[in-house]
């Protein structure tokens, strides 16, 4: 009976560490998306590539990233308003090497009148930083 308690207690204890672990890990993934759509915002585009994955860097020219974000934004207007919609965290994204991902989504309006659905997804790096490795924008009907 004993060992079954000891058991259960270290299972518990366990389970209670790799929670708060993740949730220290969402944290810092919806931290650096935040601070990420940020320069998004702000039109500083430069220092938004500069913080994106680095597999990011090797597969998109800091120019080219510019460019298309210029090009976006302008048809979009200003964020008029952002809200959380969900989070989901995961190992595998479509496209990308397997690792740790945030999926996180938001429900804005634009200065254009124009609604959107916001992806961004956060990636933990070698370093154990998060750092973007994704971004989309679905326009709502």
């Amino acid at each position: 009976m004993q060992y079954i308690l000891s058991v259960l207690l270290v299972l518990s204890i366990s389970l209670s560490f790799a929670g708060s672990a993740r949730a220290e890990s969402v944290a810092k993934a919806h931290e650096a998306a935040k601070s990420w759509l940020g320069l998004q915002d702000e039109g500083d585009y430069a220092r938004s590539w500069e913080q994106l994955s680095d597999h990011l860097h090797e597969t998109m020219s800091k120019r080219k990233w510019e460019e298309g974000a210029v090009s976006v934004r302008a048809r979009l207007g200003k964020v008029v308003s952002r809200r959380f919609k969900s989070a989901e965290f995961t190992h595998t994204v479509p496209s990308l090497p397997e690792g740790d991902y945030l999926v996180l989504q938001y429900e804005s309006q634009f200065e254009n009148k124009i609604k959107a659905i916001e992806t961004v997804v956060p990636f933990r790096e070698k370093n154990d930083s998060w750092r973007v490795m994704a971004y989309f924008i679905k326009l709502k009907g």
